[in-house]
């Protein structure tokens, strides 16, 4: 992480630099362990997180968006708000506003097998839960847009054909004022940028 932090270090030329000093005059020797590498840097990280938030050695496990920092400076009560603030005239000090938007640059491949795919989180950080989210893909119904900007290819990419990848992207919702991403607010795009993906992040940020 430090070496990424102040060197931009990648994980490859990381794991090179390991090879090398495991075995300085032949460093091609060493067994392949990049995926290995991989595993153990989200492992690590995952337990980071746990230790971070106050969930190690406890019993207690993560609810959802346990893991997870929200947005510091937006109203929260019993937090950074005053106990008479239901009582305030200018309630609109105390309302949240947010923004979203979709990435279509963070894709996904499609695991080979099912049982390789092994997820350490659900819905304990920034991501969706995603069994909910599959049943409200599954039942909602998408709005064919009349497409009025030239060349917006946010709509254009939903004829794009993304060959072997279960996620195309994106979409997360943040705080308009600070730009912190609402926890369990960022879901995951099939077919390009469409309204029901944004509408299920919308409604988990209003519900956090």
């Amino acid at each position: 992480m430090l070496a990424y932090l102040e060197c931009h270090t990648t994980s490859y030329q990381y794991y090179q630099k390991l090879r090398r000093l495991t075995n300085p005059a032949f460093p091609d020797s060493v067994p392949n362990c990049y995926a290995e590498l991989h595993q153990v840097k989200r492992q690590w990280q995952n337990v980071k997180e746990i230790i971070k938030f106050g969930f190690a050695h406890n019993g207690k496990q993560p609810g959802e968006g346990d893991l997870a920092y929200f947005c510091a400076g937006s109203p929260q009560p019993g937090i950074n708000l005053p106990k008479d603030w239901k009582n305030d005239p200018e309630k609109w000090k105390y309302h949240r506003s947010h923004c979203g938007d979709g990435c279509p640059l963070q894709v996904h491949q499609e695991p080979l097998t099912e049982e390789n795919d092994i997820w350490l989180k659900s819905s304990e950080g920034f991501m969706t839960e995603k069994s909910r989210y599959a049943e409200h893909l599954a039942s909602a119904e998408e709005c064919k847009d009349l497409i009025t900007c030239h060349e917006h290819q946010a709509l254009k990419d939903r004829s794009r054909i993304h060959k072997g990848c279960d996620v195309t992207g994106i979409c997360s919702v943040a705080c308009m004022r600070h730009g912190a991403f609402v926890p369990t607010a960022q879901v995951d795009m099939q077919k390009g940028e469409r309204q029901m993906n944004m509408d299920y992040a919308t409604i988990k940020a209003c519900c956090t």
